[in-house]
């Protein structure tokens, strides 16, 4: 639940893969004491359809049992002293989304990279790691594009 975890950004590709009724079920593991505020973000999250397992305890063996059960970590960070997860994971042979930064690459080869900044960078790895290929974005006059947004 730390600022630096960037699970807000996270939240927000969720939200936009599940819009684009993307086939995927996620497992966000918070373990540290967070905001009430971001629960409710995940929670709404839930509330909304988005396909989240929030899991806010777990043991040790409980944990090694989620990644070899897990099809990918997706470990949106922007700064670790130590990334223990990435370690572990890569150790269950499991395949790594990671933000493109050098704690990732001195822990693990990750399979796909993003910027932790961007949700939509997020997004995009999570695509490419499902095999779903990008479509062109569409160029719109400013009528089509602002109705678009608001109806979104």
């Amino acid at each position: 639940g730390d600022s630096h975890k960037n699970v807000n950004n996270l939240l927000m590709a969720l939200r936009s893969l599940h819009k684009q009724k993307r086939p995927f079920s996620f497992d966000l593991v918070l373990s540290r004491p967070h905001s009430n505020r971001l629960l409710e973000k995940i929670r709404k999250c839930i509330s909304d359809g988005v396909r989240i397992n929030l899991i806010q305890k777990i043991e040790r063996e409980n944990l090694l049992s989620l990644y070899r059960n897990s099809d990918a970590l997706v470990f949106p960070s922007l700064f670790e002293s130590f990334a223990l997860p990435l370690i572990e994971a890569r150790s269950a042979n499991l395949p790594i989304i990671a933000s493109e930064r050098d704690f990732v690459r001195e822990a693990c080869t990750p399979i796909q990279t993003f910027d932790p900044n961007s949700s939509t960078s997020i997004a995009n790895a999570i695509d490419r790691f499902l095999g779903v290929k990008s479509s062109e974005n569409r160029i719109h006059d400013a009528e089509s594009f602002l109705n678009e947004v608001v109806s979104d």
